[in-house]
């Protein structure tokens, strides 16, 4: 759901909302201050994408340290299967590399930044690693896009953090 100016009033003014019709008729303020929630409404979704990711990754993790824990336990107390053991923990290992093997590289690319972490005139390429604060402008396959979202490594077209550049 989209927050606007109207919801929140809606939702928060009570009975005083007939007094804010006035502000609500602001034609400039309520375009200004629906832009500006918008904006906060993607960097919620961003932020609560980036919150599924970890609660993932930290799955992950309990489940590879559970079954090294539990082959540990085993080996402990039934010495007789330590080399069926460790060529388990081997196994579990071995998931842990293919895993490690399917994380993204990042680039060793670099972006000449200004003073305020804006790209330079004439790099403005997209590259993965560095951070793009919003209003940043990057070309992506030849289409420019301005940052909406303060992210590293969201590729546009991504709609949570860019949007083409009008021309």
């Amino acid at each position: 759901m989209t927050t606007t100016v109207q919801s929140l009033v809606t939702a928060n003014a009570g009975t005083s909302a007939s007094d804010l019709q006035p502000l609500l008729a602001n034609d400039a303020f309520c375009s200004a201050a629906n832009a500006e929630l918008a904006i906060l409404d993607r960097a919620i979704a961003a932020t609560s994408a980036l919150n599924d990711k970890t609660e993932n990754l930290t799955a992950g993790i309990q489940t590879f340290a559970g079954a090294m824990g539990s082959l540990r336990a085993i080996a402990k107390r039934f010495p007789e299967t330590s080399t069926q053991i460790a060529e388990a923990v081997k196994q579990v290992q071995s998931a842990m590399g293919v895993v490690k093997g399917n994380i993204p590289k990042e680039s060793t690319a670099t972006v000449t930044r200004t003073g305020d972490g804006s790209p330079t005139a004439g790099d403005t390429t997209w590259y993965p690693t560095p951070w793009y604060a919003p209003g940043n402008v990057v070309i992506s396959n030849g289409v420019s896009y301005t940052c909406l979202v303060g992210n590293r490594n969201q590729a546009p077209p991504n709609p949570e953090f860019w949007t083409v550049t009008k021309a």
